[in-house]
């Protein structure tokens, strides 16, 4: 915070804030005693310091963290809709297997990846460039891609009711 305060006007980014500032049963104080200074810096900092974080297990923050003028706003990011799972399978196909997806294997694995995060589909773009590089680069063929697709049980159909928590969270509690 010292440096984000030294640096500024600048945007601080706090990927899965849970993971830094969660406290539980077996904290020895640590975990209280940096919840405590991230507290009084977001109150009393008057540096031109954005805050962005961001939080998988929304549960986990403690309540002091979550309640109401700490963040000016608070979003939440559904899993993507087939626009957005369309444009990220695009995304990663250039990215590690070095070419646009066809637009009919495209819009099958929009189909199939309903229920699919984005780094879920990025997991599985980035393993099939892997094994193809293993196997002496060649282009995977549909069926490969297919089953690397079919072989994934996503966080939203294994754990449905952590979804739906998530989701009654975002609409009463977020914009």
């Amino acid at each position: 915070l010292d440096t984000a305060d030294r640096v500024a006007p600048c945007i601080l980014w706090i990927d899965e804030i849970e993971k830094a500032l969660a406290t539980g049963a077996g904290d020895t104080g640590t975990s209280r005693r940096l919840l405590g200074q991230f507290l009084f810096w977001l109150q009393e900092s008057t540096s031109k310091v954005f805050m962005v974080a961001t939080a998988n297990e929304i549960y986990s923050l403690p309540p002091e963290l979550t309640r109401k003028g700490r963040f000016d706003e608070v979003f939440f990011v559904d899993l993507p809709n087939a626009s957005d799972r369309e444009e990220i399978i695009r995304l990663y196909f250039r990215r590690y297997l070095g070419y646009d997806s066809p637009p009919d294997l495209t819009a099958e694995l929009v189909s199939m990846t309903d229920g699919f995060s984005g780094s879920e589909i990025d997991a599985v773009i980035h393993d099939l460039g892997l094994d193809s590089q293993a196997g002496g680069g060649g282009t995977p063929g549909y069926e490969q891609i297919r089953a690397h697709f079919a072989n994934v049980l996503p966080f939203s159909r294994s754990n449905p009711e952590d979804i739906a928590e998530l989701r009654a969270w975002g609409q009463t509690r977020c914009i």
